[in-house]
């Protein structure tokens, strides 16, 4: 009996003691150091190389938006308006969002941070980047990537993009 018991109690005790040193090999709620419902904005994402099809920026951004928000990690705000404002301020036009035009957009419109990336083909592969910038530092909070050979794969990783973001 007694060493039934301190069989149970091993057993117990190397459960605890080995599920605070393995962590899963991939998890979606990591701790990144950003705030829960912070206020951020999605931009059109940059592309680079021919996809052959158009607005394919403006597409991923808004499927972004959708990801994002069935996460409930973050308070979106209109992407259609942020790119009026940005059109307004003359900022992001040559595709790249810096430290200023971060801080800028933070400013503008009330925002704690920036979701953007890129899309680019190269060769036979396309990777679609995604990055949460933090407007007040310009500092890049976190980033995700995918690729693929095959641009009708995209959609099934965008979900995957927003959670890791």
């Amino acid at each position: 009996m007694l060493r039934r018991k301190s069989l149970a109690f091993f057993v117990i005790l190397l459960f605890i003691v080995s599920s605070s040193f393995f962590t899963p090999l991939y998890s979606f709620s990591k701790e990144n150091g950003t705030k829960k419902n912070m206020d951020i904005a999605v931009v059109e994402f940059d592309v680079k190389g021919d996809l052959g099809i158009e607005d394919t920026g403006a597409i991923i951004a808004e499927w972004m938006i959708s990801a994002i928000g069935r996460t409930e990690k973050y308070n979106l705000k209109e992407r259609i308006l942020l790119k009026k404002i940005l059109e307004e301020q003359q900022l992001g036009l040559a595709g790249v969002i810096d430290e200023q035009t971060t801080s800028k957009i933070g400013k503008v419109y009330g925002v704690q941070g920036i979701v953007t990336g890129s899309v680019i083909k190269w060769g036979d592969v396309i990777s679609v980047t995604v990055r949460l910038i933090d407007t007040e530092t310009g500092s890049i909070l976190q980033t995700a990537d995918v690729k693929t050979t095959n641009v009708n794969d995209i959609p099934a990783h965008i979900e995957r993009l927003a959670l890791v973001i």
